[in-house]
């Protein structure tokens, strides 16, 4: 496809990484993000269980339910490689970040490490 994904003000433009997917995806998804100030796009959809730790928004996609951060990635930026999970930017401040420019693959050996950082020591993202 040769849609491009523009915030109104056209400063974020994103391709998509593949063909596969089609238009109504995308607009669906899109739909349900709010672009804050601080360049994190904020799901506005579902969110995991309320009585979690971690409140990850939660998407219907292709007959399941899904992180919206991984499809956001899936969309964006391509398909994870085996063994790998998406990890958030240390700078987002929410869990509910979609940006697929905030988020990258790693081991999840790695995104404990950092999540401990982030808690205990401080680093990162601000605690909310």
């Amino acid at each position: 496809m040769a849609n491009s994904v523009c915030k109104s003000d056209g400063v974020i433009q994103l391709r998509l990484a593949f063909t596969s997917i089609n238009e109504d995806a995308e607009k669906r998804f899109l739909a349900k993000v709010y672009y804050a100030p601080s360049g994190c796009w904020l799901w506005q959809g579902a969110i995991s269980d309320k009585k979690s730790e971690f409140r990850y928004g939660r998407v219907w996609f292709r007959g399941r339910v899904m992180y919206a951060h991984r499809l956001s990635y899936y969309l964006f930026r391509g398909p994870l490689r085996g063994g790998r999970e998406i990890m958030h930017s240390p700078l987002c401040e929410s869990e509910a970040c979609v940006n697929p420019r905030h988020l990258s693959q790693g081991l999840h050996s790695t995104n404990q490490r950092k999540e401990w950082r982030r808690r205990y020591w401080g680093e990162g993202r601000e605690l909310v």
